[in-house]
């Protein structure tokens, strides 16, 4: 593995379409992976997918479920 990349976004409702309604995206290819927020987001829902990413064959795997949390 290459390492993961992560969609995501604040968001009041739940997103639809993880390309359309998740438009930040992070990729680590280090685990864990820690997300940092600004004092600002405390209290914001955000929501999350990931897929795998394979180096050697460039491919990315199908995005895992869609998962939310708020920020605490």
């Amino acid at each position: 593995m290459h390492g993961i990349e992560i969609r995501r976004a604040f968001r009041t409702e739940p997103p639809e379409d993880i390309d359309r309604d998740l438009p930040n995206s992070t990729f680590d290819p280090n685990s864990p992976h820690t997300l940092e927020f600004s004092e600002s987001d405390r209290g914001k829902r955000i929501y999350m997918a990931g897929r795998w990413e394979i180096e050697r064959e460039g491919e990315k795997g199908k995005y895992g479920d869609i998962t939310t949390a708020i920020v605490p």
